[in-house]
Formats: C-alpha cells, sequence, structure tokens
C-alpha cells in the first residue's frame, strides 16, 4: 500500500499521488523522527498561535502546542499557550519569529498594497494570493485564486 510521506494517508494500490498534498506516494514511509521539544514561546492567544505557527509551517518548521505541559495539547488555545518545536529547530525557528516581530519595510508595505487578495475558505480572512496558509486559521490553501471583494 503507498503512502503520502507528507500527511502519512495510506492509499489504496493504483494512486500515486496524495489527494491533499499533491505529492508523489512512496511505497514505505521512513522511520519517525524524535524530537526533543522546546519552548519556542508564549503565544497570547488563538490568533497569535495560529499565525505563528502558520509562519512555522512555511519555513517546514514542526511545532505544537500546549498548556502548562507538553502532554496537555490543545486544539483551541485561549491564551497563554506555549509553542513548542524541535530542538534541532529552535535557533531557525527564533529566526521566524524575530521576523514577525520586525516592522515591514516601505517596500514591503507598498508590495503588499498592490497586491491580489484572497478569501480563506475556513475563516473568511482576507489574505494575500501567494499565501500558503491563512494567517488566521492556519488552513492550508491549495489552488490560490484571486477572487473578487464581496459587495456588502
Amino acid at each position: 500500500m503507498p503512502f503520502c510521506p507528507v500527511c502519512k494517508a495510506e492509499y489504496v494500490a493504483g494512486i500515486n499521488r496524495c489527494a491533499d498534498c499533491d505529492v508523489e506516494l512512496v511505497e514505505k514511509l521512513p522511520p519517525e523522527e524524535e524530537y526533543e521539544f522546546e519552548v519556542l514561546c508564549d503565544a497570547q492567544g488563538q490568533i497569535d498561535s495560529r499565525i505563528i505557527q502558520a509562519a512555522l509551517d512555511e519555513e517546514g518548521i514542526p511545532s505544537i502546542l500546549s498548556g502548562d505541559a507538553l502532554d496537555t495539547v490543545v486544539i483551541y488555545p485561549a491564551q497563554d499557550t506555549k509553542i513548542w518545536v524541535p530542538r534541532q529547530f529552535l535557533q531557525q525557528a527564533q529566526e521566524v519569529l524575530k521576523a514577525l516581530a520586525a516592522e515591514p519595510s516601505t517596500e514591503e508595505l507598498e508590495r503588499l498594497a498592490g497586491q491580489e487578495m484572497i478569501y480563506c475558505d475556513e475563516c473568511g480572512a482576507q489574505v494575500p494570493a501567494d499565501a500558503v496558509v491563512c494567517p488566521e486559521c492556519g488552513a492550508r490553501f491549495e489552488n490560490t485564486e484571486p477572487v473578487e471583494e464581496p459587495e456588502d
């Protein structure tokens, strides 16, 4: 049986691509890596958590959310949530966090002002058309095509 190397889903024989991840399937999954997790930061609520996790995800950095301990993972954190990353990704994750906190440059603001936007199907947030994940809810975009702004 083939497997998706990204989401680990198992498929029936004869299927060659993952329907969710759009990658070639493999015959066998590699052994799971054992990670030692460390706290990257404390996020102040669901939106902060999702924005940080979306940025980490774009860089290929695994992360999990928890309350006070690693074994109390919550799906929709309310406040004071810890974001954990594997130790080997900690420095890279800290750089991602710094970039999120940095003020955008004038050039970046000008680029964003002229950028086409789309709406997230999951939460309705307006996001850049080239976004991979929604910074509001963390939903992954598959085919991003610009859409007209809704009329009120």
